[in-house]
């Protein structure tokens, strides 16, 4: 059985940041719903292979492939036999504020999507959108955020999070 669902937003940034931060595979599990970890294991141009584990199955990895389109579309998706297990596809569309109005549509197997948590973005498009609002925000480029640098003390220690990018920090001996 196959779930398909969609969500649209404006995020508060120009085209080409919001294609930056969705095209950054490795940096997935700092800000996706439901990503516990990624990493970019191959890219070239418009295209990467990348590795996806998720808060519902620590432990368990899925490769997944990744193609996209300057500014315009980011795709993430996983084969088994001839038909992807699941498809998350971000299209991007400048408005004429300046803004990017965003369109997540994914779609994908029932079982595979469960595999995944129902947590993560594929259950919840919405979510994944306000979740990268959030990320835009702590770039400070766009209207009224200020947050650039924070940093916080987690069960790990201190993290700081610079330009949706976090960081451990250690003690210096």
């Amino acid at each position: 059985m196959m779930l398909k669902r969609h969500a649209s937003r404006t995020v508060p940034c120009e085209a080409a940041l919001a294609y930056e931060l969705l095209s950054d595979y490795a940096a997935y599990e700092q800000w996706m719903p439901g990503v516990k970890s990624s990493k970019v294991l191959a890219q070239e141009t418009n295209f990467a292979i990348a590795e996806l584990e998720f808060i519902a199955r620590p432990g368990e990895k899925m490769t997944v492939e990744c193609l996209h389109a300057p500014r315009q579309t980011v795709i993430a998706r996983t084969l088994t036999g001839n038909k992807p297990a699941f498809k998350l596809a971000w299209d991007i569309a400048p408005t004429e504020s300046g803004e990017a109005l965003v369109t997540v549509r994914m779609e994908g197997h029932l079982r595979t999507l469960f595999r995944m948590g129902w947590s993560s973005i594929f259950a919840d498009p919405q979510k994944g959108l306000e979740s990268l609002v959030d990320l835009v925000a702590t770039y400070g480029d766009s209207p009224g955020s200020d947050k650039v640098i924070e940093i916080s003390e987690t069960e790990d220690g201190l993290v700081c999070s610079y330009r949706g990018t976090k960081y451990q920090l250690k003690p210096i001996s």
